[in-house]
């Protein structure tokens, strides 16, 4: 029953951690590539 208790909280954790950290890489590559796109402008 207690590890069941302390079980549950620690893979919720885990998968906000998951969702947190898909979430951080796919914010860095569209921000890579609007700073692309802003360069390729910028040479125009």
């Amino acid at each position: 029953m207690a590890s069941d208790c302390f079980g549950q909280p620690q893979k919720e954790a885990r998968r906000v951690g998951v969702t947190l950290a898909s979430f951080w890489s796919l914010l860095r590559d569209m921000s890579r590539r609007a700073q692309e796109r802003l360069s390729e402008w910028d040479i125009d």
